[in-house]
């Protein structure tokens, strides 16, 4: 009933020139793998998908304008007799006469043959057929199609203004970045020097560490930056000095009688750690050890000498500018063996060996430090004077600050003095 009611409405509609929107319009498209896809068509375009390959296919409204011979439509044009004819013509077709069956050369029909070859292949006994093996098989995936789906137009558009997006932000930022460090950097001067006047050691190693940073940050690498540098790596230094005392360490290594303590060398490097020394003394080379460099230290522990070293190969650049030796410096002591534990490996039983860690090594080149750690220029004139050259041999060496990427060490432990700098660094 309901199919005749939806034929009349439709009959209505066309006469009038018109269509029914309650009226379903179906579609039939052809995919691409060889599949028919079928369905109803709407007021607007939509998007099918193909069961084989998946594809989607895109389909176009229902046509409201009058039908042509190349789009057909629901809509019919002309007048209402033409209309009137088309619809009538649909609603009642012509029936063609049944076409007469072909006779064979025997002047039988088609049909009465193919039922004689009926009967006779009925007589014939017949054979067992095996059925045909059933291959599972994939779905084929056509890549350059599946390709321009995901890399649409529009897709790589929106992809390229993302990245403009995300490159103009880190711009951005690293702009402002660069332009706050300018001002640390700027900033930082007048408050390094006015911490310097009034030995405020404490706030002058915040600001030389926010000077430093700011420093990074605009790639500094000129005179000023390196004198900045050091600066602050010897006022950490100065903040940060040992409070064991390295002499009387080593008379507390021996016993009454004059013979060395049990575990002496553990004894002393406990007593020295954490923190740095000052050393005032001469350097000369190492010729045992290529890169290392040997210096008076002045302790005399009993019977024994003690002989120090560091593996830093830039203090040749220092060896090579300056001749007489002398040098101002601090450093942690990285390791300590007693002439007990030097007798075992060398054969040597008459010295004590410490080694100086590298990476804590800096030149003292600041009156005001080195006066508050008690190398006071006032009892030695030629302090003054070690100081200026080791501030110009500073700014002026382009390779001294990276002196930490070729440091050596004998140790094969970290100190407690090294974790302690790389740390703060």
């Amino acid at each position: 009933m309901a199919g005749a009611i939806d034929k009349l409405k439709r009959m209505k509609s066309r006469l009038k020139g018109g269509t029914d929107a309650s009226i379903a319009v179906p579609y039939e498209i052809t995919c691409d793998c060889g599949e028919l896809v079928r369905g109803v068509r709407r007021d607007t375009w939509i998007e099918s998908e193909c069961s084989v390959c998946c594809q989607t296919l895109f389909v176009l409204p229902a046509n409201v304008y009058p039908s042509t011979k190349l789009v057909p439509s629901e809509v019919l044009g002309g007048t209402f007799s033409e209309r009137l004819k088309i619809v009538v013509g649909e609603a009642f077709p012509k029936r063609k006469p049944p076409a007469a069956a072909p006779k064979t050369a025997g002047g039988k029909s088609a049909a009465a043959k193919s039922a004689a070859d009926t009967v006779e292949a009925s007589a014939v006994p017949t054979k067992t057929v095996a059925r045909p093996r059933v291959k599972l098989s994939l779905p084929k995936i056509d890549v350059k199609k599946a390709a321009k789906r995901t890399f649409t137009p529009f897709r790589m558009l929106m992809l390229a203004v993302v990245a403009i997006l995300s490159l103009t932000g880190y711009w951005v930022s690293q702009k402002g970045a660069a332009e706050a460090a300018q001002q640390v950097w700027l900033k930082s001067g007048d408050d390094i020097k006015e911490h310097l006047d009034n030995r405020e050691f404490v706030n002058l190693e915040d600001s030389l560490k926010q000077a430093v940073d700011a420093g990074k940050v605009l790639g500094k690498s000129d005179p000023d930056w390196r004198s900045t540098l050091n600066l602050y790596q010897q006022t950490y230094a100065a903040n940060n000095m040992a409070s064991g005392d390295l002499l009387n360490a080593f008379h507390q290594a021996y016993n009454k009688n004059g013979r060395l303590e049990d575990h002496a060398s553990v004894g002393i490097l406990a007593a020295t750690q954490p923190g740095s020394y000052v050393f005032d003394s001469h350097l000369k080379p190492d010729a045992a050890n290529p890169g290392f460099f040997l210096f008076e230290l002045p302790v005399s522990p009993g019977r024994h000498t003690v002989k120090a070293s560091i593996g830093l190969p830039q203090l040749a650049d220092f060896m090579n500018t300056f001749d007489d030796g002398r040098i101002l410096f601090s450093a942690a002591i990285a390791s300590v063996k007693s002439p007990a534990d030097e007798s075992q490996n060398s054969g040597d039983s008459n010295a004590w060996r410490i080694e100086l860690e590298p990476t804590t090594f800096v030149l003292l080149t600041n009156e005001a430090l080195a006066d508050s750690i008690g190398l006071a220029a006032e009892f030695d004139p030629e302090i003054a004077t070690v100081l200026s050259r080791q501030e110009d041999f500073v700014r002026t060496s382009e390779t001294w600050e990276f002196r930490e990427g070729k440091a050596l060490t004998a140790t094969t432990t970290q100190s407690p003095a090294k974790r302690s700098v790389e740390q703060q660094r």
